[in-house]
């Protein structure tokens, strides 16, 4: 992975998904930035128009949430739910939790078969929009073909640079090398922090 290429992309594409209610989505290979756009557009809807963003994500059912006490166990797999239905459970309660902020819906197939996905789906086709009025839109991160093939969206963005989602569902799918995407995760990871660092300063001289 050439990094600095790689973080330029994120960059644009972060800079690229509108504010306008609309239904973005976003797909990338892993290690590409994806979860860098979300946090991002976080820093974006704060800066741009003072509101919140709201995620259902890996991240957010994986972390201490310190900050919630107790409550922070609310967004972690239960022991008397199926990983498929808390899933669920986390995409339906992030959309009724936007209040005029912006929403990302972080890997929605997280943990589900393709009926569940596909329940899913139908279930964001039927309720996301309204759910949407008066907010700032949605992006819907993904690795999922039946995400990009059933999903109602509005526009489209690729970090590995398709063009649009046929070139995306129709490339060639070459088996990743664990160890190259490792070294490139770790490699990626620390040359964003050594760029975000070098922009804060030059920002700092100016």
């Amino acid at each position: 992975m050439n990094y600095e290429q790689q973080f330029e992309r994120v960059l644009e594409v972060q800079a690229a998904i509108p504010f306008d209610g609309s239904v973005s989505l976003l797909t990338g290979r892993n290690g590409s930035g994806k979860s860098l756009v979300r946090k991002y557009l976080s820093i974006r809807s704060r800066d741009e128009h003072k509101k919140g963003l709201v995620h259902a994500s890996m991240q957010l059912r994986t972390g201490m949430h310190a900050e919630l006490g107790g409550l922070g166990c609310l967004f972690r797999d239960r022991e008397e739910s199926s990983t498929s239905s808390h899933t669920a459970y986390l995409v339906q309660t992030a959309c009724n939790s936007i209040h005029g902020g912006y929403l990302c819906i972080d890997e929605v197939e997280v943990g589900l078969g393709e009926e569940s996905i596909l329940g899913v789906i139908n279930w964001l086709n039927a309720n996301l929009r309204e759910k949407l009025n008066g907010t700032l839109g949605c992006l819907v991160i993904t690795h999922s073909r039946l995400v990009v093939q059933g999903l109602k969206f509005d526009r489209w963005f690729s970090l590995d640079g398709f063009a649009t989602p046929a070139e995306w569902l129709d490339r060639k799918v070459v088996p990743a090398d664990l160890s190259q995407l490792r070294e490139d995760n770790h490699g990626f990871y620390r040359h964003v922090l050594s760029a975000v660092e070098a922009r804060r300063k030059e920002k700092v001289k100016r």
